[in-house]
């Protein structure tokens, strides 16, 4: 690959990473700490800049972004943020990262996400050679680790209406392995607005979707972007069935491009909100599985929905008669578990004193 070098004084080649952020302040300042390490280390102060959507934050976010402003501008690299005055959902966040700033390639980056220390060589070599509109990543996280990684050879394709790409995108929708190249601003977030995509969770898939099949130009590359962080479990706050919404985004998605039958090529099987969510709680009371205590309520409230909208068809249902009696099992081991840490915590204590 040629050498990155011959970039710094382009002006027409420039890339934002663009970071969608909510009260994480902690996590938001190890990654613009990390991106400002990167940056300076191969010199790209003059080609890339930062720029951050905080989504409402009530906690120090909106601090610690004018201190981050003002670091960043002794650094010499060129940061921006914007904050809502409320939190209006993942998906607007990602809009608002894709359309403020003027460069010409835009980088998603999860604020929690542990970045590759060469995909910034990377992503500004890819669009030295190629100029593609959309650069898409392996991401290091089980399935499709650096073991088993999901891309294992460079792909590029200029076809235009094509879904070249579509498989991969689908199959690991992270936001940090995206690169979109800004192209038509209007024709690529109008999909955005759509009623059947809009609050989906999954909005930067479907603008890089729009992307691909309107202005080709995709590239899938071997390198990784980045890794979750070690504890991300604690703070996913997506349920086991955030996938339903995803399939009915895409059969959108692809009605609207006028490929219906690309529906049955890409989209994946409904998700029993019912059975996932009790089998998830059963995983967390029985101690295998890290749940945190939003999705921990989100599971509870959407298996009451369940219930009582279903609760005929349900109660005929074996599978989700035993897992009932599974989870209640699973409860009281969980119960008992506790209130003998607990006694033990005390008798400690009481020995201390």
């Amino acid at each position: 690959m040629p050498s990155v070098k011959s970039l710094g004084g382009n002006a027409s080649i420039r890339l934002v990473i663009s970071i969608p952020t909510y009260n994480r302040v902690v996590r938001l300042q190890r990654s613009l700490n990390e991106i400002e390490r990167l940056i300076i280390k191969d010199n790209f102060e003059n080609v890339i800049s930062v720029f951050v959507s905080d989504n409402g934050s009530t906690d120090e976010t909106l601090i610690f972004l004018k201190r981050a402003k003002i670091n960043f501008a002794i650094k010499n690299i060129n940061f921006n943020y914007a904050s809502n005055t409320s939190n209006r959902g993942f998906d607007y966040n990602v809009k608002q990262c894709f359309l403020s700033g003027h460069e010409q390639y835009c980088w998603l980056v999860s604020d929690d996400d542990n970045l590759e220390s060469d995909i910034l060589k990377n992503i500004l070599n890819y669009i030295n050679i190629y100029s593609p509109n959309l650069i898409f990543f392996n991401f290091d996280q089980i399935p499709y680790n650096k073991k088993t990684p999901l891309i294992l050879e460079t792909q590029y394709s200029e076809l235009i209406g094509s879904d070249f790409g579509f498989s991969e995108l689908i199959k690991f929708p992270k936001l940090t392995s995206l690169v979109i190249k800004r192209k038509n601003l209007p024709l690529q977030v109008e999909i955005l607005d759509d009623p059947a995509i809009k609050g989906c969770a999954f909005s930067h898939i479907a603008l890089a979707l729009q992307t691909a099949f309107h202005f080709g130009g995709v590239l899938l590359a071997k390198n990784f972007s980045a890794a979750p962080d070690a504890n991300y479990r604690d703070h996913i706050d997506f349920p086991p069935y955030v996938g339903n919404g995803f399939n009915m985004m895409l059969a959108a998605l692809f009605n609207k491009m006028g490929k219906p039958e690309w529906t049955q090529r890409h989209v994946g099987e409904h998700v029993d909100v019912a059975i996932s969510s009790l089998e998830w709680l059963i995983d967390y009371f029985m101690g295998r599985a890290v749940v945190s205590d939003v999705l921990r309520a989100i599971l509870m409230q959407d298996l009451k929905k369940e219930i009582y909208n279903k609760h005929l068809n349900l109660l005929l249902r074996p599978k989700f008669i035993r897992r009932c009696i599974y989870l209640l099992s699973a409860f009281f081991v969980y119960y008992y578990r506790l209130n003998f840490l607990n006694k033990i915590a005390i008798k400690k204590a009481t020995q201390l004193h």
